[in-house]
Formats: C-alpha cells, structure tokens, sequence
C-alpha cells in the first residue's frame, strides 16, 4: 500500500510497492495495484517513477535497492520543485518499487554462494515479465491516458540487472514496439512505448533482445529503400529531428578509446554484465551469452561505418565531472547539489549535427550518437540506427559505476530532463 505522505506537495512523495509471487507467475496482493491506482488517480498533476530491481534484491524493507529508490525519489522531488514552467512544486511525486524474489538467499551468506541462483533468477524474471507489464499498463493508463489534457502528467519506468531483463523482455513480448515500428509511417513521431521513458540500467539480458528491435528497424529503413528512397533520406528522415527517445539502456563499459581513457583517468565498469553474464551462458552464441550493453557492431581497420554485423551499441553517455559530493539524502536540501537546470531544446540542438550528433564535452553530462572505441584509425565510430532514433542502447562512462553504483545526482537529473522538460522544443 502507499505509504502516507504528509506536509506540503513539495515537501514529500509516496512510495507504494507492487510484489511478484513466483509459483506460478503472479500478483502477491491485488490490492497493492488497486491503490497505486486509485492513489494515481486522486492527483491532477503527477510524475510517476517505477523502479524494478534485479538479482540479490526484493521487496524487503532493509533492502539497499529500497534505500537507493528513496534517494533518487528525494532528488526527483527537488528536481520538480525547480520547474515552475509544469507547477512542478505542485506535482505530486510517487514511486512504485516492483518487487520478486531476485534474492533466494540470506543476505549475510557469502557472495560466492548465491552465484549458483543466477540461472534460476534469471528465468524467473524472464517468466515475471509479460505479467510485469500487464502490470504497469494499468499504470500508464491511469497515468498517461486522461482526457485532462492540461494537467502535467509523466511516467518514467527503470529496471536493473534483471530487472531490466524483465521490462526488455516483457515489451518483446508483447509485440507492441516490435509492431509499432513495423507500422510506423516515415518522418513521423514514434511514440511512447511504456509511458514517457523506459530506462534499462546495466541490463542482465541477452543482446539478441535489443538487437530485434534494431533488425526491425532496418526492416523499416529496407521498406523505404523499395520506395525509391536514397538511404541516406530513408534513414536520416526514418524519425523527425523533434523524436524523443523512448528507450535507453545504459551499461558501464570499460573498452574506451585511449583518448576518451585519459581524459577520464578510469573506467569503473560493469564486470557483472561484461564478464559474468558470458560466462554464465557460455554455450550459446555471441548474441544471447552477450548482454545488451556489451555487444558492439564490427568496425573493420580504419572504417567509421560498421558494414558487417551492424548491431549493438549507439550511443554513449559520459559523466564528464561529478557534483564533487557523495548523492545521499544528507545533500538532497542543499540547493547547490540537487541543481538540476530546465533542459529544454538540448537534443534538437546537438542534432544540428546529424552524422555524429554530441551534447558537448563542456557538459556535466556528455550524450552521444557514434562510438569511442579502442583502437584508433578512424575516429570516432558512426553509430548503426537511423538518424534521430528513439532507442539508445548506450554505452557509459562513469555515469553509471560498476554495476550497482547508479546513484548518482547528475546522471539522474539528466535522466529527469529527458522526461520533464521538452528535450527537442525549438
């Protein structure tokens, strides 16, 4: 159930939890859903944030990823308060933790002995999936879908690890995206696919699930070409300059360009995803024992364009300097570290440069379109999707560290502008 929030809007935020009961596959309370709702419904200006969690991890109220939720739900908080432009001091903020069993074990058991659980935690979320999103279908429509077109309303939905697998997997699923881009009509905003924007971070699942969504694209580019257009208009007008992303996947990576490494010092990379997760799923092939952030398209010697196996990989998301403290909720009152700027118009004019679009290295948080890679001869690499498109399957630079060290102030405030603020607004 919600907990009860007291005080002004601007001083609070809910926090409700939905929980996943595993044999079988299912709601643990109805109710819990039924509240959200209900508690969804009784705002007019809301932001919503659904946080799934991953491996090691439930709906326990010790539970560190609970802590982790509270905090990034106190930056968000402030981070509203700051744009008077969506009466955002006026919005209600409430958090939804989805919990399931991604923990099987006592958490005081030696880290070594919960290796063996990976493959059984890992079905279950692929099993959970098609009923997490059943799930958060409601939520969007309660959310989303309201013939009040003048009140402020957005969701934003983030999954770890297995987490991520689930929502990655559940969307797949579904068939919507998928079906979504089949039919989508050329130049036209492609729209939301499970509310405002769905962030997977450091996602424990296979590349072969992102990389369906990106065949399915080049379908639609190939559909073009049949009709006479050139490719480079056939991709370059594929999505308008004005398209939002509606996907992102952000990995910690650690294969840099030597440049990019000496700028930044270190890579505090995710070894759980790019070392782990392989070697778990040995046997199969590169695409499904790869996780979606550390599969990279094929750059042959001194080429800037992948001309084989031209999938993975997209963009890159470098923190470029942190907020110099710790993200806590100590430093959440603090005017100077929970600063988080309206960041209208930023996409549109970093697209003024389509081939190798780039926020800039003068911002805190540095977005990318192309690829750093080690290596050298030639530069930085040309990314593989459509111009403008709206799935970014990131790899990251310190913006996320390791693999559950995502709190981060930055980061998040950059995630939150992608959502609160009109991002492509001319």
């Amino acid at each position: 159930m919600p907990n009860r929030a007291t005080g002004p809007v601007r001083d609070r935020y809910y926090l409700s939890f939905i929980e996943i009961d595993e044999n079988p596959s299912r709601l643990f309370d109805s109710k819990q859903v039924e509240s959200t709702i209900d508690l969804i419904n009784s705002k007019n200006n809301v932001f919503v944030i659904v946080y799934i969690h991953g491996w090691r991890h439930n709906a326990d109220v010790a539970d560190s990823d609970i802590q982790k939720f509270r905090t990034l739900l106190a930056y968000s908080r402030e981070f509203l308060n700051q744009r008077p432009g969506i009466d955002g001091s006026e919005t209600e903020l409430i958090g939804i933790y989805v919990g399931w069993r991604g923990r099987t074990q006592s958490k005081l058991l030696n880290s070594v002995l919960f290796a063996p659980t990976v493959w059984s935690r890992k079905t279950k979320s692929d099993e959970h999936a098609s009923l997490l999103i059943d799930t958060l279908r409601q939520i969007e429509s309660t959310t989303i879908t309201r013939s009040d077109k003048s009140a402020h309303r957005k969701m934003l939905t983030y999954g770890h690890s297995f987490g991520g697998n689930m929502l990655l997997t559940g969307l797949l699923n579904e068939e919507k995206v998928i079906s979504q881009i089949a039919d989508h009509s050329h130049g036209r905003q492609f729209p939301r696919t499970l509310g405002d924007l769905v962030l997977l971070i450091n996602p424990a699942s296979e590349a072969s699930k992102w990389i369906a969504i990106q065949e399915a694209m080049n379908e639609r580019v190939d559909a073009e070409l049949s009709r006479g257009r050139s490719e480079r208009l056939a991709r370059r007008r594929l999505f308008p300059l004005e398209q939002k992303p509606r996907m992102i996947a952000m990995t910690a990576t650690c294969d840099w360009s030597e440049g990019e490494l000496k700028r930044k010092k270190s890579a505090r990379c995710d070894s759980a995803t790019d070392f782990f997760f392989p070697m778990a799923w040995f046997f199969k092939n590169k695409r499904d024992k790869t996780a979606v952030g550390h599969y990279k398209p094929n750059y042959e010697p001194g080429e800037i364009y992948s001309r084989t196996d031209p999938y993975g990989a997209s963009h890159e998301i470098i923190l470029n300097y942190s907020a110099g403290k710790q993200t806590s909720l100590s430093n959440v009152n603090k005017k100077d570290l929970t600063k988080c700027d309206v960041a209208n118009g930023w996409l549109l004019r970093a697209r003024e440069i389509p081939e190798l679009w780039d926020s800039g290295s003068n911002k805190r948080v540095q977005f990318r379109r192309g690829l750093s890679l080690p290596g050298g001869g030639g530069g930085t690499k040309r990314s593989i999707v459509p111009y403008n498109s709206p799935f970014w399957n990131a790899r990251v630079l310190n913006a996320v560290e390791n693999h559950g060290d995502y709190v981060s102030y930055p980061t998040w405030c950059a995630v939150n502008q992608l959502v609160l603020d009109d991002v492509t607004a001319k």
